[in-house]
């Protein structure tokens, strides 16, 4: 099958997928009195008519372990897939980016932007009895903020959180030092609230592990590289408007499987040991296509993607233009077709073109350019040594080690990019680290030249998150840079101020120049992520930002 029939069909899965996300039009199934846990029992329940079971298992395997599935304190993608199936949220958001009621059945933002008042549903209670009320939605946010419990990114999203005040048993009204325009989207719709009962009698590192929630699915077990599992929650009737139907979930269960093995993860859907497969890898994709059998949907997060970030507090990339012959010397188009066999698109902005308030002159600033790359380091004193064909400078080699963590493509990411900066004279290396963790300890640290980092978002506050000098310095965030840009702080500063949509999107719009001009950034791929399913499974989630991040609870299976 050639490219374009791929893609073609790619696309059409994601529409209509999306489209029985939130159609909301389908017939409900009656929910039985009794569930049996096996697949038999969905076999048996399913109707000619081809309306959803109840019963059965969903195995859906992802290529890397989360670092904990309490979203209030986990910070990696697959955390929030967990979560999202186990926590409730706020407010959820249509596949258009409409705010919807969850929890909070209504809600009002004060004019001078500076307290969101909640009234909340009085209906709800977590899976371990504990009532959700306001005190529950004070002590998540309070939580979130409290330095005990060392956030590792919901923190960040919260932003300039002040106070959250109990107005009656059912309405809270939650106080920020300054506006945060971006509270509803990256906080509300994403991290769940978790019991009060539960956290506060855990230490969190345990808690991070059995999260106890309210959501459509109850924590069941997590072993350590192997996987993690959550059940139905008989009492759940409160899901959100963008879903099907009410009541529990159709799945009795569902098992995340942490398979990191490309070839491994392939031939365990082949030959049906599991369900579905999230990061189909780059080599199977036509494979799987052409068999006929699969499913195969591509999904595109919005946001900065794939990227590596120069530390531009040490030499030689403190020097702006080192930064920028990096970006002229890199190859994005050939890195995709040498590590991803030609799939997908690549990036040259900080943002991919799918981010709302994406800017075309900041993304055409840079394109592959080997001879503006020699000219600059030419000009910044990097002189090419014809006898070793290394650049020198005061008798020093320019040398640079790329650094990323031992997973995924980043190995044949690094030494491709090594190849082509070589051909300019960088004596480029390339570092492996075994985990995320040390990733991050590195990176807030600043022991490392470039490092890879991969970021997913749908709002311009994310800038704020990975460039604002804020949030630079051990255990203090993501600005891996290692730089103060005050005018690009005084821009970040407004943008979380900002409410009117326009206004927003033309500071981020400068924001985003700016973080070019600068060279802060080497992108590199959009988050991509390819799904694949056979025919057993049914109303598989694909959300708005392009990522599994809507909950199981539509699914059924068929088997």
């Amino acid at each position: 099958m050639n490219r374009s029939t791929f893609w073609k069909q790619s696309v059409l899965a994601f529409l209509l997928i999306a489209l029985l996300v939130v159609s909301g039009c389908a017939a409900p199934a009656t929910a039985p009195a009794t569930t049996d846990s096996g697949g038999d029992a969905a076999g048996e329940a399913e109707t000619m008519s081809g309306e959803p079971v109840y019963g059965g298992e969903l195995i859906f395997v992802v290529s890397t372990e989360p670092d904990g599935v309490d979203a209030q304190l986990a910070a990696y993608a697959n955390a929030f897939l967990v979560n999202r199936n186990i926590c409730d949220t706020l407010v959820a958001k249509t596949s258009g980016g409409e705010f919807v009621s969850h929890l909070a059945t209504d809600w009002e933002i004060a004019e001078d932007g500076l307290s969101y008042t909640f009234n909340l549903r009085d209906d709800v209670t977590f899976h371990d009895g504990t009532p959700f009320n306001a005190e529950a939605v004070k002590f998540n946010l309070e939580r979130v903020a409290s330095p005990e419990l060392a956030s590792r990114l919901a923190v960040s999203y919260l932003g300039p959180f002040e106070s959250a005040e109990v107005l009656d048993e059912y309405s809270v009204q939650v106080n920020f030092s300054r506006p945060h325009a971006a509270f509803m989207n990256v906080f509300a719709s994403w991290v769940g609230m978790v019991s009060p009962t539960a956290a506060a009698a855990a230490d969190p590192a345990d808690f991070n592990w059995m999260p106890i929630c309210s959501g459509p699915f109850m924590f069941e077990e997590y072993v350590a590289q192997s996987h993690v599992s959550f059940v139905a929650n008989p009492d759940y009737n409160w899901a959100p408007p963008i879903f099907e139907h009410e009541g529990r979930p159709y799945l009795d269960r569902v098992v995340i499987r942490f398979i990191s093995d490309e070839s491994t993860r392939v031939a365990a859907l082949e030959t049906g040991e599991v369900d579905a497969i999230k990061d189909v890898p780059a080599s199977a994709l036509s494979m799987l296509a052409d068999m006929g059998t699969w499913t195969i949907v591509e999904q595109e997060l919005a946001g900065p993607g794939i990227h590596y970030v120069p530390n531009a507090s040490r030499a030689p990339l403190d020097d702006k233009l080192v930064r920028q012959a990096l970006l002229y010397a890199t190859d994005q188009e050939e890195i995709r077709d040498l590590v991803f066999q030609g799939n997908g698109p690549t990036i040259h902005s900080v943002f991919s073109p799918t981010t709302p308030c994406f800017d075309q002159e900041a993304y055409d600033m840079y394109r592959y350019n080997p001879e503006r790359a020699a000219e600059l380091l030419d000009e910044a004193g990097w002189v090419l040594n014809e006898a070793t064909g290394i650049r020198e400078k005061d008798g020093e080699p320019l040398t640079i080690t790329i650094t990323a963590v031992d997973l995924g493509n980043a190995s044949e990411m690094n030494e491709v990019m090594i190849s082509q900066w070589s051909q300019l004279g960088i004596q480029a290396e390339t570092e492996l680290l075994a985990s995320a963790g040390i990733q991050v300890a590195r990176a807030q640290g600043a022991d490392f030249d470039v490092i890879w980092r991969s970021f997913g978002a749908n709002d311009g506050n994310i800038l704020s998150t990975l460039y604002h000098s804020r949030n630079a310095g051990p255990d203090k965030g993501w600005n891996f840079t290692h730089q103060a840009f005050p005018e690009l702080d005084a821009l970040l500063d407004e943008g979380d101020v900002v409410s009117d949509p326009v206004a927003r999107c033309a500071i981020y719009t400068e924001a985003q120049r700016l973080i070019m001009e600068e060279a802060l950034s080497i992108p590199v791929q959009p988050r991509l992520s390819y799904v694949a399913y056979g025919d057993t499974v049914h109303n598989l989630p694909a959300s708005w930002a392009g990522v599994i991040d809507i909950p199981f609870y539509d699914v059924y299976v068929t088997k």
